[in-house]
């Protein structure tokens, strides 16, 4: 026999180790076939089959098989049998052998009804289509825009992001309220039966999020400062509507400050020129001078920057007469927040419903005589706090680690922050990737909400799931709520628990028809690590391939493009790389049209060149332009041998390093 032959028998002998171990591992996991939906069937014994692949490790055999220019097993995850029979045939035909026996554990023939590549294809675009709607006509990549929870939409905004190839509208009800939520559903259907272009709805639920609760407001001070150029000098003076004291007036942006209130009588004989003077609460002398004039209302201007409380007086001045005097009231109290740095110590409340900023030590600014309380909402959630354990707050702008424990408080010490000072205010997200957390899957909210938003939806999001039992409630409630109505289920992956147990999660989730996951990157990166954040997509985009269940690529995607029109060179690279998933989302923005059609625009070229994992070779403008190359005349320099030709010992180093 040649060593070629012994070595492919040998390959051979491997190969068909890996089918026995995948087989028999399918074998020992029937049971958890028997729950699936009906079409999920053939999905679910090939993610079985895929789970037992990834348990052995294939790299050296991987690169053996390539160096014959078989198949290295490396793209197999929708047809994981059907991939390794291939090779075994092409294993016996170059060794002119038998077929081996391929059932389960070794003996008789392959079922009929493996997955082959083609019908692995044909069932993730199947899948993906009742969930998310028809494929587009110009790509195959959906595109999921997140809808602004804060006004109602425009018909015009809406049918400009449809045109710009928005295929999926995103709801988020852990913002706006139910009429909002209705208004945007509404919009997008009638906008895009107009235009006879498909849109699906996916309202997102927030799930039991961990999140901090209020703080003890601070005291009633608003700052009002003019936007002031690099030397400090005042470029634009700013703008503030002066009102009566019982007139309507919040802001209409978030950028137009607080109004000041006037006796309704002052409103009345104000004059263009007029000077309202004050003395701020740093005790200096401001004006605002009066520039226009309309009933009921002024307006003013202000060149420096001024710290306003109540109380304060505020003097009528015309020319040089004072003509009336007022306090200045109606100011809100602000927001209070915990402001923290590396080093400092805090108390973690689990049932604290109003944290407090803390005292700092005037004499030390780096001690504390009473560190900083931070409530934690729960949500319905359970846990235990260990010393050890880590605290992530604000999508991971503090990091910190438990010290103590008593009751429900714990004391932790911050040892790593965004910036040198970080304000961590209400409301804000709470990561313990640490900590067993027993938590339904829907949300006291969620509950509340779901059947208001159940018929608005094609499918519903649920977050932060960790285990299969709890999605199994949260899904089998949705059911109820829906009442026979079809409707989707993404699953969003976005805790290090839930990655435990992926497989698991998977198989219940193909309990319900049509079901998807989301890689909501955010508070994954958070959990787990931003170092092994790019790996652990990956896996997932495997996994869910191999169940044949679409994916959305989510967070983050072209945001400092819908953020503020100029794209970063790093999102754009990201953005090409979601072109593995089935469907990609960006979040709101005030060019988030533009983030949309930019995307459409790399999604539509990427196509061209990969489908998940698998490089697509069409013709290359940069080879196409290259008619020959022409040969280059090289002089060679006379130099001496390298040293180790005279007997030195030649670098140990691989080559190609």
């Amino acid at each position: 026999m040649h060593a070629p032959d012994e070595h492919l028998r040998a390959i051979q002998s491997e190969v068909l180790a890996v089918w026995r171990h995948v087989t028999r591992f399918q074998e020992r996991s029937l049971a958890a076939l028997r729950a699936v939906h009906s079409t999920y069937r053939r999905s679910a014994e090939n993610l079985l089959a895929y789970v037992g692949l990834r348990q052995l490790d294939l790299r050296r055999l991987q690169l053996e098989l390539g160096d014959w220019g078989l198949s290295s097993l490396g793209r197999c995850e929708g047809h994981v049998l059907s991939n390794l029979r291939q090779l075994m045939n092409r294993l016996d035909e170059a060794l002119a052998t038998e077929a081996h026996a391929r059932l389960p554990g070794g003996h008789g023939e392959l079922p009929d009804d493996t997955i082959t590549r083609g019908e692995a294809v044909s069932l993730l675009h199947q899948h993906t289509r009742d969930l998310l709607g028809p494929r587009p006509s110009h790509r195959h990549v959906r595109i999921m825009v997140t809808a602004n929870e804060a006004e109602p939409p425009s018909d015009e905004a809406v049918a400009a992001l449809l045109r710009a190839g928005m295929d999926v509208l995103r709801i988020n009800v852990a913002h706006g309220h139910p009429a909002l939520w209705r208004q945007l559903a509404e919009a997008a259907r009638r906008v895009a039966a107009a235009l006879g272009l498909p849109v699906r709805i996916l309202v997102d639920l927030e799930g039991p999020k961990l999140r901090t609760t209020r703080f003890r407001s601070g005291p009633a001070i608003v700052r009002y400062r003019p936007r002031k150029d690099a030397w400090g000098r005042v470029a634009h003076a700013l703008k503030v509507r002066v009102l009566g004291e019982q007139a309507p007036g919040a802001p209409s942006s978030s950028g137009e400050p607080l109004p000041i209130r006037v006796p309704d009588a002052w409103l009345a004989r104000l004059r263009v020129g007029d000077v309202l003077r004050t003395r701020d609460s740093r005790d200096r002398s401001r004006e605002l001078r009066i520039t226009e004039v309309a009933p009921g209302a002024a307006l003013a201007e202000l060149r420096s920057t001024c710290y306003l409380i109540n109380g304060a007086t505020l003097s009528w001045v015309r020319g040089a007469h004072e003509l009336d005097r007022c306090l200045v009231t109606g100011l809100p109290p602000r927001a209070g927040f915990a402001e923290l740095r590396v080093g400092d110590v805090f108390e973690l409340g689990l049932h604290t419903e109003e944290g407090h900023p803390g005292v700092r030590d005037p004499r030390d600014d780096r001690a504390w005589l009473e560190p900083p309380r931070i409530g934690l909402g729960l949500g319905g959630a359970t846990l235990e706090l260990k010393p050890g354990h880590h605290v992530l707050l604000d999508d991971g702008k503090v990091e910190a680690v438990i010290e103590t424990t008593r009751g429900d408080l714990a004391t932790a010490r911050v040892v790593r922050a965004a910036k040198n000072r970080v304000k961590i205010r209400a409301g804000k997200g709470v990561n313990l990737p640490d900590s067993e957390i027993h938590a339904p899957a829907l949300s006291p909210r969620d509950r509340e909400v779901l059947g208001e938003v159940i018929e608005l939806a094609d499918a519903i999001g649920i977050s932060f799931v960790r285990k299969p039992a709890d999605l199994r409630e949260a899904i089998q409630m949705i059911q109820r709520t829906a009442a026979g109505r079809p409707v989707g289920i993404i699953v969003k992956l976005e805790t290090a628990y839930a990655l435990k147990s992926l497989p698991e999660l998977l198989l219940e989730a193909m309990r319900h028809y049509p079901v998807g996951v989301m890689i909501a990157r955010g508070d994954l990166a958070v959990e787990v690590g931003f170092e092994r954040m790019a790996e652990l997509q990956q896996e997932i985009l495997w996994f869910a391939e191999a169940a044949h269940l679409p994916v959305v690529w989510a967070t983050q995607v072209l945001e400092t493009l819908a953020r503020t029109g100029i794209p970063s060179r790093a999102e754009i690279s990201d953005a090409a790389l979601s072109v593995q998933a089935e469907c990609v989302m960006l979040n709101k923005g005030p060019y988030v049209t533009e983030a949309c059609r930019s995307l459409d625009v790399i999604l539509r070229k990427m196509e061209q060149h990969q489908f998940k994992k698998r490089n697509l070779y069409r013709p290359l403008r940069i080879s196409l332009d290259v008619k020959a190359i022409p040969p280059v005349e090289v002089s060679v320099p006379d130099v001496p041998p390298p040293s180790h030709a005279a007997g030195a010992p030649a670098s140990s180093e691989p080559a190609g390093r």
